[in-house]
């Protein structure tokens, strides 16, 4: 298939879908604002839900009637990142991490091309067979043909997986929410809870049809996403530990940079406690060897020259790492695995 060019047809497309894109997400300001404000039961709330829904169908239909495929999504997604993004663009979860609202609409747009880019088999594994490939080294899997069907499995459990790993950030992220004690940073965490469904369509569609109420129960689907495409369990363990040491790390690399002195701004304690959850969440990924490495790791870390010359007297993010690595057990208990096998 040729190379496909962005021309002046798909910029009056792009602004078309920015467009639309953005009437959904005042939608989601509107909704986030009546939550905070504590009108969820309000008339107003129930009829943008309704709204909500219709919007996003027109999204939906708008991808459709532009008429993607492979080498078009990819036209577009480059378009967007080298016109519309800066150079310090970060990943989904950071944005979400660091309370940052900046280009959740070209976020959403790149989420939805990514799925067009994917639902083209043969395109992408060409692309991103070598990928996989290491992956299942790394594992210690002996069989390196990626055959259609562990593509397909590969990146279908590692969706699944942030969905998950979303599943339990809002989880934990309730207790503060409903806590009198953060009620000061309330507003910054329902907002959060907006920010993940916006830039995630699984997660939109269930919080949508629970009106945004976040979970009392925690259910993990990955392991079900896996039986689906009988994939090998060595492969998906090693894929979902894989997942949480990397979650686990980026979050941990975080908070040890957080100075004592920084505890003071308000602004950064609703930071803090999104670190937190992700942390926590990351750890339910992640077995047991797993977590005692990186536990030990971190500590190794804290304890290195380096770090106690820019850290020596700071101790506040050092205890709530601990403190997460403490309430391991607790939070695996409360966990659900849903799974084809018994």
């Amino acid at each position: 298939m040729a190379t496909y060019y962005f021309n002046n047809d798909d910029i009056e497309q792009l602004e078309l879908l920015t467009k639309v894109t953005n009437g959904t997400y005042r939608l989601y300001k509107r909704l986030s604002e009546l939550e905070i404000n504590e009108e969820k039961d309000s008339d107003e709330y129930k009829r943008l839900l309704g709204y909500l829904n219709m919007a996003i169908d027109i999204e939906q239909s708008k991808y459709k009637a532009f008429d993607f495929y492979y080498n078009k999504a990819i036209a577009w997604n480059n378009y967007i990142y080298k016109h519309q993004l800066p150079g310090d663009f970060t990943p989904d979860m950071d944005s979400i991490t660091d309370c940052d609202y900046e280009y959740l609409v070209q976020r959403r747009i790149l989420s939805n091309l990514f799925d067009i880019v994917l639902s083209n088999c043969d395109k992408t594994k060409e692309a991103l067979s070598s990928n996989i490939q290491d992956f299942m080294k790394d594992a210690g899997l002996k069989d390196l043909t990626v055959t259609d069907n562990i593509f397909y499995g590969y990146w279908a459990i590692k969706k699944e997986l942030t969905v998950d790993l979303y599943k339990a950030c809002l989880f934990m992220l309730k207790n503060y929410i409903d806590e009198p004690v953060y009620s000061n940073l309330k507003e910054a965490l329902i907002l959060t809870k907006y920010q993940i469904a916006f830039l995630s369509p699984r997660m939109e569609k269930a919080l949508i049809n629970d009106n945004f109420n976040l979970p009392h129960d925690l259910y993990f689907n990955s392991k079900f996403i896996s039986d689906c495409f009988k994939q090998d369990e060595k492969f998906y363990q090693s894929l979902r530990d894989n997942y949480g040491i990397n979650t686990c790390f980026k979050q941990i690399s975080k908070l040890v940079e957080i100075s004592d002195l920084d505890y003071n701004n308000p602004t950064m304690l609703s930071h803090v406690i999104l670190l937190q959850c992700f942390l926590r969440a990351s750890f339910l990924f992640m077995d047991e060897d797993s977590i005692e490495d990186t536990n030990s790791s971190f500590h190794n870390f804290i304890r290195d020259s380096q770090y106690l010359d820019r850290h020596a007297i700071d101790k506040i993010s050092v205890s709530l790492i601990n403190d997460c690595y403490n309430k391991v057990k607790e939070d695996k208990s409360k966990v659900r695995i849903l799974s084809l096998n018994k």
